[in-house]
């Protein structure tokens, strides 16, 4: 797939801190190898919503800023245009957040570490552009569709879908995700057995393509997310949890065992459940535990590492402020805007 890059600007990261209207400047970076993160994530949603072919003879993209006030960036808007077999499609998506954004985070708290900034004052990041100097190439990637099988909810052996979780909302329209409720049932209950301590382990799971979109949806390609395998190889400890590479190659044999044409799709975990202290972790206001809706940056390295394509999920289990009830809930989060955002999901009945 050719791929030509339309990028009249050069981007970059600015950190500072102050107050009263007396700024040092702390920190300023290019950001140029975050940009196909966002070309990656607009081209695979494209595909996933069916406004893009997965294959393409060229790829078309452009990049522009949404001004606060040059040179300050509000967001940047991604456009990819394809070219196949004569006829042109194109998707936009805009981004305010990105890889950058999660950098500046990182080096803000060792500025204050290292004891450079002091606790009172502000710091601030912002993004900034100007005019490049020159046209050039960007090394970009190659860019892989996500991989699609046809199927029928009859092949698949799904009977009527469930209830809307807790605060989920309908089915997205472009981005539909179904998960087993017997996996659902079966993740809850380990994040309740570990207690304080992370869990998780492999999702197997397939990207499928209809005959007809589910119904309050506009595209007929699902993520479906059918079993989870845990594994005491996984090694958790309460705030974190190390992931086994060899479990997790034994976990794609037994997707191939199964015969079902599933693959691990992707890793869940917990982020811990169960305070003594805590009468309900969802409704504690003084619960220690970081909430299901909370991507940390470990979370990121590892799906990042793990699962680097943007059409992954991330299912996190564990106490969700304001939730009903006293057990855990599962967030199950996307690529969007540059960051992993919960997405709504339905289970399902096999």
């Amino acid at each position: 797939m050719q791929i030509v890059v339309d990028n009249p600007f050069e981007l970059s990261l600015e950190l500072g801190a102050g107050r009263e209207g007396a700024v040092e400047l702390l920190h300023r970076e290019p950001i140029a190898a975050d940009l196909p993160d966002l070309v990656e994530e607009t081209f695979v949603s494209g595909v996933l919503a069916e406004r893009l072919p997965a294959q393409a003879e060229r790829l078309a993209v452009r990049i522009a800023p949404r001004w606060v006030e040059r040179p300050v960036v509000r967001d940047l808007v991604v456009r990819v245009e394809t070219h196949a077999g004569g006829e042109q499609r194109s998707f936009s998506r805009r981004f305010a957040r990105g890889r950058w954004t999660r950098r500046a985070q990182a080096v803000a708290g060792a500025l204050r570490a290292e004891g450079r900034v002091a606790a009172e004052l502000q710091v601030y990041s912002q993004l900034l552009a100007a005019p490049a100097l020159a046209p050039r190439q960007e090394p970009w990637p190659t860019l892989a569709a996500p991989e699609i099988s046809d199927g029928s909810l009859e092949e698949l052996g799904l009977r009527p879908l469930g209830h809307d979780e807790p605060g989920g909302g309908e089915l997205d329209p472009d981005r539909p995700l179904l998960a087993s409720a017997a996996m659902v049932e079966e993740i809850l209950d380990q994040t309740e057995r570990a207690g304080l301590h992370e869990t998780g382990g492999a999702l197997l799971g397939r990207i499928v393509r209809l005959a007809q979109p589910l119904p309050g949806t506009r595209t007929r390609v699902v993520t479906l997310l059918c079993a989870a395998l845990p594994d005491p190889r996984h090694v958790g400890a309460p705030g974190s949890l190390q992931f086994s590479p060899e479990a997790l190659m034994d976990a794609a044999r037994i997707a191939e065992l199964r015969g079902r044409r599933e693959q691990v799709l992707t890793v869940y975990h917990s982020h811990g459940f169960g305070t003594p202290a805590c009468r309900s972790c969802n409704r504690s206001e003084n619960c220690p535990l970081p909430p299901c809706t909370l991507v940390s940056e470990d979370d990121y390295q590892v799906l990042e590492s793990l699962f680097p394509s943007k059409c992954s999920v991330m299912p996190i289990s564990g106490r969700k402020p304001g939730a009903l009830g006293s057990r855990p809930v599962l967030e199950i989060h996307v690529w969007r805007g540059g960051h992993m955002q919960p997405l709504a999901w339905r289970r399902y009945e096999p």
